[in-house]
């Protein structure tokens, strides 16, 4: 049925089947039932119990209560399963939807739930994963002291001759200088003018409480998106070709992702870690739920090459970190480039 990681996989078999294979000891470490208990991750086992012991203090407010401890989930279906069944069993255990999408490897629920509920979302007929829906965070931030540092070789003296010529790169992150169209008379930073062959804003999407909003694709933070950019495929015109990125002749397809994220007190949306709640914030919200749709946007402007110095690594409701951890947005990417051979799709490793 599919594929998790390290060489664990979900099949459907008769008993017979199933006898047979468990005779294969030198190839197959463990075969069984796939219990509810395996089919979210760990990382909310304390959540679980948080919520559960909540629950047993009379003294707490059981609105309030829900409200505190409610946490957004991704919940991911077997293929072939109508969603319908599973989201109304959902919806009775208390879950607010917040999206459903369908696709061919099975369809794909947003929504939030109090913690202690999550066993039982675990056991509904369907359900292949759950884990904590978290919002991307940059990266990538101390990469301008390898670049300009003297520790990587300026691209226009390496001894390679590569110099990005021929090639088109595509950049997801927060904006892109001034987020003008690129002309010979706009005010977009000299290191790309002249070669960005598109640049696109990203709305805040539907997981979000001012969803479809879109503040455009200007740099209008700390100026991490036009870095990153830079850094790549920039030529160095500005400081006369000293400061030049790794590939200065490449196009440039860039994705603004950073958006004006609100929460109110009252709202039961999720919140980037980054916000304070009741105050607007720039965040990576403009991020789709589904990563494909991200990568399928590049290679249809003919970008293969994509880099992403952002990763999904934070979880705010349980305060835990992925690093290193093979999640659903990274079977989203070995699913793209698996299907898509001639695409490079490149990660920051964080700033640790």
């Amino acid at each position: 049925l599919t594929y998790l990681h390290r060489d664990t996989y979900i099949t459907r078999m008769t008993p017979a089947q199933a006898a047979q294979l468990r005779q294969e000891e030198e190839l197959i470490r463990w075969l069984g039932i796939y219990q509810p208990a395996f089919r979210f991750s760990p990382r909310l086992d304390p959540l679980i119990r948080e919520s559960r012991a909540a629950q047993q203090d009379e003294a707490t407010d059981p609105q309030a209560g829900n409200a505190a401890r409610s946490i957004t989930l991704m919940v991911k279906l077997f293929p072939r399963v109508e969603p319908g069944s599973a989201l109304e069993h959902a919806k009775l255990l208390g879950a607010r939807i917040h999206r459903e999408v369908e696709r061919e490897d099975g369809a794909t629920l947003w929504l939030a739930i109090d913690p202690a509920r999550i066993p039982e979302l675990a056991a509904i007929e369907g359900v292949e994963w759950i884990e904590e829906h978290s919002t991307p965070e940059k990266g990538n931030d101390v990469a301008g002291s390898l670049l300009f540092g003297g520790t990587v070789d300026n691209p226009a003296t390496a001894p390679f001759g590569l110099d990005g010529a021929g090639q088109i790169v595509a950049i997801a992150d927060t904006g892109l200088d001034t987020g003008e169209e690129d002309s010979a008379t706009s005010a977009m930073h000299d290191d790309l003018k002249g070669r960005i062959r598109s640049l696109q804003s990203w709305e805040v999407n539907s997981l979000y409480y001012n969803a479809t909003e879109d503040d455009g694709p200007a740099d209008t933070d700390i100026g991490h998106g036009t870095h990153v950019a830079a850094s790549a495929v920039g030529n160095g015109d500005r400081s006369s070709g000293a400061y030049a990125g790794v590939a200065p002749e490449a196009e440039l397809v860039f994705h603004a992702l950073e958006q004006l994220t609100e929460c109110p007190s009252w709202c039961t949306k999720p919140l980037p870690s980054s916000c304070p709640r009741e105050e607007r914030c720039l965040a990576l919200t403009g991020m789709p739920e589904l990563s494909e749709e991200l990568y399928q946007a590049s290679y249809d402007e003919d970008a293969r090459i994509e880099s992403h110095s952002f990763f999904r690594c934070y979880n705010s409701a349980s305060a835990t970190w992925n690093h290193g951890l093979y999640t659903s947005y990274s079977e989203e990417l070995d699913k793209f480039v698996w299907e898509h051979p001639d695409m490079l799709v490149l990660i920051a490793a964080s700033n640790d």
